[in-house]
């Protein structure tokens, strides 16, 4: 995935009522599970936390071809 760059948990978002998110963990995502991670660092970092996606318009999209491994659509 990112080499040499450990990736560690995320979860899907379903406007926080969590009645289905995955973690990603060693390939896989599953669900009904979390992720406990403890660091030591001299480094600065922050934690963060993203919820920003909004409805940009009413019209639906019509994904019309995928590549889910790639993860590229291409819609109407």
């Amino acid at each position: 995935m990112l080499d040499g760059i450990p990736f560690i948990g995320g979860s899907a978002d379903d406007n926080l009522k969590f009645n289905e998110t995955y973690i990603y963990c060693d390939g896989v995502f599953v669900s009904d599970a979390t992720v406990f991670a403890t660091f030591y660092t001299t480094h600065q970092f922050k934690i963060f936390k993203t919820q920003h996606f909004l409805p940009m318009e009413k019209e639906k999209m019509v994904i019309t071809e995928a590549d889910p491994e790639r993860l590229i659509v291409h819609g109407n």
